[in-house]
């Protein structure tokens, strides 16, 4: 017969282990990291050329959007703005520079489309109006914009939250170029690129513990 001590000890790990469950499903810190390699180019004025950019953004799924987009032209779309805290970091500079960093607040956007035809729904990093170090112009640096296979990624007709994806839930990746704000004149375009989200270490560690702890304890019952 299971002891009353040992029987609180199962309840509470399995306790533990539901929370991490649940906040896995409802709420979780996700990391995405976009990365590319920075096409060389004859003329260089950022010392950016033939460069390797790994992008990292972190965010919530439980995150509020700060603002919420309408187009009364086009009533089958909303957009959510979410803030990101976003590192880029240059690396393999020409001539041996050392790595840029950039380190900034920058935003996601969520397009759910739902009608009249569902069109792809999709999802963006934008980095707009960066300013560099020792430069006066401020700059927009490669916004990375995802479109989703499933044409319903995002049920409903609701805002969308942040999303976590896998690979074959990517139809396509288009990455803008780097340009002088409000300036169409492409500076450096990008190739191999990619975008991944995870969930956060932290988040997958506090729901495997969990769950190796039930497993061990329920053999030793």
């Amino acid at each position: 017969m299971r002891s009353p001590s040992r029987a609180l000890t199962w309840l509470g790990l399995a306790a533990l282990a539901a929370r991490a469950l649940s906040a896995s499903a409802s709420a979780a810190p996700v990391v995405y990291t976009m990365q590319g390699t920075v096409v060389p180019v004859a003329n260089d004025p950022l010392g950016l050329s033939g460069a390797t950019l790994v992008w990292v953004a972190t965010a919530d799924t439980g995150d509020t959007p700060t603002e919420v987009l309408t187009d009364p032209t086009d009533p089958g779309v909303i957009q959510g703005r979410y803030p990101a805290a976003a590192v880029g970091t240059f690396s393999n500079r020409p001539g041996g520079a050392p790595d840029l960093v950039l380190n900034y607040e920058a935003s996601f956007l969520t397009f759910n489309r739902f009608s009249p035809e569902p069109a792809a729904d999709s999802f963006s990093l934008d980095n707009t109006g960066i300013r560099l170090p020792g430069n006066p112009t401020t700059f927009d640096f490669f916004s990375f914009n995802l479109y989703f296979q499933n044409q319903e990624f995002f049920p409903g007709s609701e805002v969308a939250p942040l999303p976590l994806f896998g690979p074959g839930d990517v139809a396509s990746l288009t990455v803008d170029c780097v340009k002088p704000s409000f300036d169409l004149t492409c500076l450096y375009p990008l190739t191999n690129t990619s975008v991944t989200a995870v969930p956060e270490p932290a988040s997958a560690l506090l729901l495997a513990s969990g769950l190796a702890a039930l497993s061990i304890r329920r053999r030793a019952a």
